[in-house]
């Protein structure tokens, strides 16, 4: 997969952290659609996508929420 220059000074601004992530997602994307360069309008079309997912709520796995354990206060006065 190749990635034009343009295309990667769009992800600048992404976190190291995510940096792997986000290029796994651009990759897998590009298969999906049959793209062999990914160039801004790609990343356009990617950024769209994830957005409206975002906003749905449809992107995001969702996971057993676990109750929380009942913490006692120690700062709480004693009657």
């Amino acid at each position: 997969m190749v990635f034009t220059d343009e295309a990667l000074a769009m992800l600048v601004r992404v976190p190291r952290v995510f940096l792997p992530n986000v290029l796994r997602g651009c990759v897998s994307w590009a298969e999906e659609n049959g793209a062999k360069v990914i160039t801004p309008a790609e990343m356009q079309v990617i950024n769209d996508k994830r957005s409206s997912e975002k906003k749905t709520g449809k992107g995001r796995k969702k996971g057993r929420k676990l109750p929380l354990p009942a913490l006692k206060n120690p700062f709480r006065r004693k009657n």
